[in-house]
């Protein structure tokens, strides 16, 4: 049983996340769903005689408490175990009902629309930049301005506390390398193209969902996946063409990218989407610096314009796709990025003249279908 519907079937549920001397952290499904029963279960744990000080991180689902070190980690666990099943039977609140997780699926939807915009519009910068500047220099300077963009987070103590440095460290390593394969397969086909074959990431991560974080697909989702499949198919005419350079670049970044998106969906679980965003860009940073450095060239200032762009747009649209994975399963939220194709057509035509293929057209209307699909049988659910 996955923990949302556990939180269904029982609200005062909740399981140890991480536990050191003096300090525990605690998953609590309906932080996120339930402001009020939030801030009610913060009221008791402070009132607690052990307790130190005490946050809820609700985007996280999580509450973690500091409390005096002679107690040991059961007896605290046990104390707010009973705290979290009181706080649940008293009535300041209304009950968590299915309607609240498919509400949270419709918000998650809704931002993995704007993630698509967003990363639609870099890919469009980055493909103007490059008839100047190399990829591998945009990708270190874009994610260094990232770093300047998010600096007034970035230093608050709060926002890089994190128990899961490892998978954050291991996370920027893998989308170090899918940054580079896709920056520069961006450079050599067009937009559309592009993203035509980056849909096998979400095909590859949604498997990954459900062979590693026991996610399961629903009806609505195998009808997106299953037009999805069948609009890359009419775009890529497989057989039919020669797979160019610049499509097997992007056929491996897209498969690498996979398992970014899979990091990702685990990190939200405990760390706030500032977290995971402010990590990416300082970890991959200097990663990307070694490769920047042996095409290096300096910029000029209109380059450095687009390259705020491109840093703005790529913050923005991390940041957007990291708070659809907070807010909905992996499998509900993937298929929409399929809409990112119709982005990428009209910035293409747009801007760069490329000619809309009548195929490409086709299958982005038949992928098109299948997320609204289901964005509509979520909202038939809520209502």
């Amino acid at each position: 049983m996955t923990s949302q519907a556990l939180a269904l079937t029982n609200p005062a549920s909740c399981r140890l996340l991480h536990r050191v001397p003096g300090r525990i952290r605690i998953y609590i499904f309906r932080l996120a769903a339930d402001p009020a029963h939030a801030d009610l279960l913060l009221l008791l744990v402070r009132q607690i005689d052990f307790v130190t000080e005490a946050r809820i991180n609700a985007p996280a689902r999580s509450l973690v408490v500091h409390y005096a070190a002679n107690l040991s980690g059961e007896q605290v666990f046990d104390r707010l175990q009973r705290v979290v099943q009181f706080a649940a039977t008293l009535p300041i609140s209304a009950p968590l009902e299915p309607a609240v997780g498919m509400d949270k699926n419709l918000s998650g939807i809704r931002w993995m629309l704007l993630a698509t915009g967003c990363f639609a519009g870099m890919q469009a910068a980055i493909r103007f930049l490059s008839g100047t500047i190399h990829p591998f220099q945009i990708a270190f300077l874009s994610h260094l301005i990232g770093i300047a963009i998010l600096a007034p987070w970035i230093a608050q103590p709060a926002i890089l506390h994190t128990e899961k440095f490892p998978l954050h460290l291991l996370r920027a390593v893998i989308d170090t390398g899918a940054t580079l394969l896709i920056f520069t397969s961006l450079s050599l086909i067009p937009l559309a193209e592009a993203n035509a074959i980056s849909f096998t990431a979400p095909l590859f991560a949604v498997v990954g969902a459900i062979a590693f974080l026991g996610e399961r697909l629903q009806a609505h989702t195998w009808v997106s996946l299953v037009l999805g499949a069948i609009g890359i198919l009419i775009i890529l005419r497989p057989g039919l063409e020669l797979i160019s350079l610049g499509a097997l670049l992007m056929l491996a970044g897209s498969a690498t990218l996979g398992g970014v998106l899979l990091l990702i969906k685990v990190l939200a679980q405990t760390d706030s989407n500032l977290t995971i965003n402010a990590y990416t860009v300082l970890l991959m940073t200097p990663l990307l610096l070694v490769p920047a450095l042996l095409v290096w060239q300096v910029p000029t200032l209109i380059d450095l314009i687009w390259l705020s762009f491109v840093a703005a747009l790529m913050v923005s649209g991390h940041t957007a796709m990291t708070q659809a994975f907070v807010d909905a399963d992996l499998t509900t939220v993937l298929p929409v990025e399929f809409v990112q194709i119709l982005w990428a057509s009209g910035l293409g035509f747009l801007l760069f003249a490329e000619q809309l293929d009548l195929w490409v057209l086709v299958g982005g209307l038949i992928i098109f279908s299948g997320t609204t699909t289901t964005a509509a049988m979520q909202g038939s659910q809520s209502a």
